[in-house]
């Protein structure tokens, strides 16, 4: 697969920001160590493809079916206590589904429904963001850090506005922006 200019400029921006993480962890340079990591975070998020839709009603919500039970009632639907699972094999015979039955799914594991087999397979691919886009997203992160750092010092906090105005300062520099 070849890539534009473009997305290696944008890996070139996440480059510089590892090595000066680098650096950063080396110096114990908490603050910096902070943005970076933060920064490079961003950066990781924005690659990331949407996760499939799941269409409402095909997985139950956890507890929705004994939200409405009375205190100490069995959940709709579940067995009386003591009695078999309904469904449930006899010990010894094969479990519905699974290999031994003969019905898993081709690279899956027969225990677990919709896992994946070997290394990677679960796996999506990354989008590739561009030097422009990657630009932005760190800058962004210097506007609310700065932003931040406005709000804590009305506050009274310049401690923490100080930090947030170093870890600012800290990403300006990897952008080139002047401080």
């Amino acid at each position: 697969m070849t890539t534009s200019g473009d997305d290696q400029a944008g890996a070139g921006l996440q480059s510089r920001l590892r090595r000066e993480l680098a650096a950063a962890l080396r110096a114990r340079d908490q603050v910096a160590v902070a943005a970076l990591r933060t920064a490079l975070s961003a950066l990781a998020n924005a690659e990331a493809v949407p996760a499939p839709a799941i269409p409402r009603g095909s997985v139950p919500a956890a507890g929705a079916a004994s939200r409405n039970a009375a205190p100490g009632s069995p959940a709709p639907g579940s067995p009386a206590p003591g009695s078999p699972a309904p469904g449930s094999a006899a010990p010894g015979s094969p479990v519905p589904g699974s290999a031994a039955a003969g019905s898993a799914a081709p690279g899956g594991d027969p225990h677990i429904a919709g896992a994946a087999a070997g290394l990677g397979a679960a796996e999506a691919a990354r989008r590739h963001i561009g030097e422009a886009e990657a630009d932005r997203i760190v800058r962004a992160e210097i506007s609310e850090r700065l932003a931040a750092a406005e709000q804590y010092a009305r506050a009274g906090h310049a401690d923490r506005a100080g930090r947030l105005r170093r870890e600012a300062a800290v990403l300006a520099a990897a952008v080139g922006e002047p401080a």
